[in-house]
């Protein structure tokens, strides 16, 4: 993560980090992109609530970003 945050900033990336297995991280803690503090400017999380509450077929998620790229997604 660490080699992924040096880059996103070196080249002016934005980040986007698909958490939705994050509950199942059984050999490691999971860490979210989110929580570094140099890319949270810079990151997109997105997640769903269908794994975790084992809800098959729901389209149901949610969007975790800066406020500059809520706003963009709120207009499409």
């Amino acid at each position: 993560m660490e080699q992924v945050s040096e880059l996103a900033i070196k080249h002016d990336l934005i980040i986007i980090a698909d958490d939705i297995y994050g509950s199942y991280s059984f050999s490691e803690p999971f860490i979210p992109m989110i929580t570094i503090d140099n890319v949270r400017d810079r990151t997109i999380t997105i997640n769903s609530f269908s794994k975790d509450y084992a809800m098959t077929g729901w389209r149901i998620g949610h969007v975790i970003a800066p406020d500059y790229i809520i706003q963009t997604i709120q207009q499409i």
